[in-house]
């Protein structure tokens, strides 16, 4: 399966276009260039020094909605609630509020690396983090904008969100920041593996899309925090579904830990 970004430019009116990331299978690469939809991006051209992957007037909408709110980096802190994200994120992205069981024979049982801490304030904003994290919101900006590959502190910390929640809103994420927790832990695979670097690694392993249901309920509860339509909340849940869904979205460890 690959991925390509399209991007071309016309002398006539200087505007800049663009196509999304596509991922395709073997057999699909002789028609690529027939799904390729283009669109003018010229108005998002520089954000923060990023170039969006994008193909349809609907994510103009969805972006602009986004773009009304302030980045992360200004809530996070340098200590406080943890909240870690796994830094690698090629389908999903995994956020959890507790360390995963992680050892290998060099180091012994310590938290995996690939596991980065982001910090807040106060429980409340640790839930809600937790939740956005894993939500399919978070995910379609990062794929949109970042490597479609790794999920690192810029990529976090450039995410537009504002704690300004209606009570609703943000009562319902809190219940489903527990709801996404029961779930990983119920899912979970404890993986043996080995590294030439390392030894025998052995680790908790989490299937984020075995939880998309519940994933879709936190991204209906963001819908209405960005106010998005019910058109454009169904395009970010059904955001590269078939790859997603189809490969279950499941990274490993790095050989590094």
């Amino acid at each position: 399966m690959k991925g390509t970004i399209v991007l071309c430019s016309y002398r006539k009116d200087k505007a800049t276009y663009g196509a999304k990331f596509l991922r395709w299978y073997d057999e699909a690469r002789g028609n690529i260039f027939e799904c390729l939809h283009h669109l003018d991006i010229s108005e998002f051209l520089l954000y923060r020094g990023h170039i969006p992957k994008i193909s349809f007037s609907i994510e103009k909408g969805i972006l602009k909605k986004m773009f009304a709110h302030k980045p992360l980096k200004l809530v996070l802190k340098t200590s406080g609630r943890k909240i870690y994200c796994h830094r690698i994120a090629s389908y999903f992205i995994k956020s959890i509020d507790f360390v995963p069981y992680f050892f290998n024979e060099k180091e012994g049982q310590k938290k995996s690396e690939d596991y980065k801490e982001y910090f807040v304030e106060s429980h409340k904003e640790q839930k809600i983090l937790m939740c956005l994290f894993n939500s399919g919101t978070f995910f379609y900006f990062w794929h949109v904008f970042f490597d479609g590959y790794h999920c690192g502190r810029a990529n976090i910390e450039n995410f537009p969100f504002t704690f300004s929640l209606k009570s609703t809103i943000e009562n319902g994420l809190i219940q489903l920041s527990e709801k996404i927790k029961s779930s990983y832990k119920a899912n979970c695979n404890r993986r043996e593996t080995y590294y030439k670097s390392t030894g025998k690694v052995i680790y908790d392993e989490f299937f984020p899309s075995k939880s998309k249901s519940i994933i879709d309920e936190i991204d209906c509860l963001l819908a209405q925090h960005y106010e998005l339509t019910d058109e454009e909340l169904d395009f970010i849940i059904n955001y590269d579904i078939k790859y997603r869904m189809g490969l279950g979205g499941e990274e490993t460890e790095e050989e590094d830990n």
